[in-house]
């Protein structure tokens, strides 16, 4: 019965059933509850033909979204995000918690409304409004813990102890060499001597909390509707210094004078602040010897550099390397409707998007950045 329902597009009508699978739509529910913090990769697997990858696996990281593939060799294959009727906003920046539903625009007809920009499709956003009713307050939230999976399984110190004499007898015809011809640091020489080894790994990686906390107050009569609502959300990283936080304040109200008149408003902010650290801290962690140590075992003192395989001390790196952007997003909305006739609306709304970034850098001397080669910065 629903497919001779009639849905308009653009600027003509045509039959529901000539848009199946044109049009997707996510409602809240399906976006809280996976607990993740971003809207796209909340709809991960809820949508059919809708690529959706994460670009970057650090806190606060972003994801890749592909409606129509990969449209542009040099250009974006993004589709446009439009928010409460504000277009070319970022979904990075919206609570799940606040969002009523996605819509996703995959016919080419949506080009119709929004011109070349829909070109690779649009992902159109309604957030939570007031409603009728007395006022209700309502709260969500979680907490959890994160860690790496699927890991390079690495070799145990006798393991590695005994692939590096294997390797100096294949290198002496056949000729076994002592533990004081393969390590000729005495800190490394001392480690395998008292099989005292070091987990890299371990030692820059942890357990990582997150969690997020969301409440809200909406009610409203006839003529008046309202909506207030705040949200917190904080990941820490798995490895030193990254993490992220977000803060999400919004506001909106919907009036009508008569029969012939309403108007409101709407105010969506957003602050985050994105510490992403150092790029290849784990690369640089799995790359180091298990009898390498941060501390010398014979003298005590700091190893800055290990100048056997030229690599430098993860610890310190990632102590002294810091990447931060602070991001404020305030999206806002006002209109005006009226109503001359029945059946007859005229709508008239101002709209507006406004981002302020502040990105800080910070590298000490002795990070793999700089290699004792300039002063920190």
């Amino acid at each position: 019965e629903l497919l001779d329902e009639v849905v308009v597009v653009g600027y003509g009508t045509m039959k529901k059933s000539d848009l199946t699978g044109a049009i997707s739509s996510v409602s809240t529910e399906t976006l809280v509850r996976g607990g993740n913090a971003n809207a796209i990769g909340a709809l991960q697997g809820s949508v059919a033909g809708v690529s959706i990858l994460k670009s970057n696996n650090k806190p606060g990281g972003g994801y890749d979204i592909k409606i129509r593939g990969v449209s542009s060799i040099s250009g974006s294959s993004a589709p446009l995000v439009v928010i409460d009727g504000i277009p070319g906003a970022s979904l990075d920046n919206i609570n799940p918690d606040d969002i009523e539903k996605i819509d996703i625009l995959k016919d080419a007809s949506s080009t119709a409304i929004y011109g070349s920009r829909a070109t690779n499709g649009v992902v159109m956003v309604t957030t939570k409004k007031g409603s009728l009713g007395d006022p209700k307050i309502s709260y969500s939230g979680y907490a959890g813990f994160r860690n790496y999976t699927h890991v390079p399984e690495m070799m145990s110190g006798d393991e590695y102890v005994q692939l590096a004499m294997e390797n100096a007898r294949a290198l002496n015809n056949n000729n076994y060499k002592t533990l004081e011809e393969i390590f000729t640091d005495p800190s490394e020489l001392k480690a395998a001597k008292d099989r005292n080894y070091y987990d890299w790994v371990d030692a820059i990686t942890s357990p990582a909390f997150m969690t997020s906390h969301t409440i809200s107050a909406t009610g409203g009569t006839e003529k008046a509707k309202y909506t207030l609502g705040g949200g917190y959300y904080f990941e820490d990283g798995m490895q030193f210094p990254q993490e992220f936080s977000r803060y999400n304040m919004r506001a909106a109200v919907d009036l009508k004078a008569n029969d012939y008149l309403s108007f409101g408003g709407s105010l969506y902010m957003t602050h985050s602040v994105r510490d992403t650290g150092n790029s290849s801290l784990m690369v640089d962690a799995l790359r180091m010897r298990p009898t390498q140590h941060p501390y010398s075992l014979v003298t005590g003192e700091e190893i800055w550099k290990y100048t056997s395989n030229g690599m430098f001390n993860p610890l310190i790196t990632n102590q002294n390397e810091f990447n931060k952007t602070k991001k404020l997003n305030i999206l806002s909305n006002v209109y005006v409707k009226l109503t001359p006739v029945k059946g007859l609306e005229l709508t008239s709304s101002f709209a507006s998007n406004m981002t302020n970034d502040q990105i800080g850098q910070y590298r000490g001397v002795w990070t793999k950045a700089l290699q004792g080669t300039a002063k920190g910065a």
